[in-house]
């Protein structure tokens, strides 16, 4: 899965880890250790917590957690369920001889996964 881009386009990427964060206490933390487990808390409790504050998905619409539009709009979001049989039916139209996607992953190895 290497990079599609020529030489000319590719960017570099600079890894940096944040010096400083702040605790659930208020206190300013620079431990790189205690650091690392306030992030991992943070984000293994993500899905959780997002979960609860949207409660039951099938009761609520998207508009709910959106401020009230200040013009009157026809356009409507909506989210539909996906079923599993819908993705991999798409998935195995891909062609695998096309290059990968912005993603980086490629065509066969998305067919791979879906068997």
């Amino acid at each position: 899965m290497g990079n599609s881009q020529p030489a000319q386009f590719k960017t570099a990427t600079i890894a940096t880890s944040p010096t400083c964060v702040q605790a659930e206490s208020g206190e300013a933390v620079t431990d790189e250790a205690t650091i690392a487990n306030i992030l991992n808390k943070h984000f293994s409790e993500t899905g959780a917590n997002l979960c609860k504050a949207l409660g039951d998905y099938q009761q609520s619409s998207v508009q709910s957690f959106l401020p009230p539009l200040e013009f009157d709009s026809p356009l409507k979001f909506e989210l539909y369920p996906v079923h599993t049989h819908t993705v991999l039916d798409l998935i195995n139209t891909i062609n695998i001889k096309k290059a990968e996607g912005l993603d980086e992953i490629s065509p066969k190895l998305l067919k791979i996964g879906a068997e």
